[in-house]
């Protein structure tokens, strides 16, 4: 049976306090270590796991689990983010806080990497089978804008750039694993390089 302490700590927000307590962070290397050993975890030892399902590494404080995003933002700032946290780069597992911005989710979406499932390459260009073409399309604050139809895949994805730059779009946003979106872009058609 927990005490009454226990119990207490686990009902209340994690505050920087109490994280910086238990935590150590390396905002340069964005890795975490136990300050204290506590049942099953040695002084020192790297903090956090893996979550393949939710894509984020996280770790449980006092009964309650946390993305270990939000607890870099806490220990730089001496508060949660207002937001959502967003990895600069799309590295999940990249936590150094030069990597992590509080953003809106409609900001945090500007940033998306290129889902597993996408089979035109980029992001919002998809193939419009009952047209023959290529359908162009971006999403801004909840409200999708239609870019076109368009013969070519090169025409679409120089229009899907540009819509992008128009509207804010970060130079991540869709990119692939170990590519350069800026160089994708210039291939394309539609460098900011001069």
């Amino acid at each position: 049976m927990q005490d009454e302490t226990t119990t207490e700590t686990a009902r209340r927000e994690l505050t920087f306090e109490r994280a910086h307590e238990l935590l150590s962070y390396d905002s340069e290397s964005g890795e975490f270590r136990w300050r204290v050993a506590r049942r099953g975890v040695k002084l020192n030892k790297a903090a956090g796991c893996f979550d393949k399902k939710f894509g984020y590494i996280r770790i449980r404080i006092d009964s309650r689990l946390y993305m270990i995003h939000r607890i870099a933002w806490l220990l730089s700032h001496k508060k949660f983010p207002e937001n959502e946290i967003d990895h600069i780069n799309g590295d999940r597992k990249d936590n150094r806080i030069c990597n992590l911005r509080d953003v809106t989710s409609s900001e945090n979406n500007k940033n998306m990497g290129l889902r597993k499932d996408n089979t035109s390459g980029t992001f919002g260009v998809s193939w419009y089978k009952s047209r023959s073409k290529w359908h162009v399309r971006i999403r801004t604050n909840n409200v999708v804008i239609h870019g076109g139809y368009f013969a070519s895949i090169e025409d679409a994805i120089k229009q899907r750039n540009l819509m992008e730059t128009t509207h804010g779009f970060s130079d991540n946003h869709g990119r692939r694993p170990g590519a350069s979106v800026v160089v994708d872009r210039h291939i394309a058609g539609n460098s900011n390089e001069s």
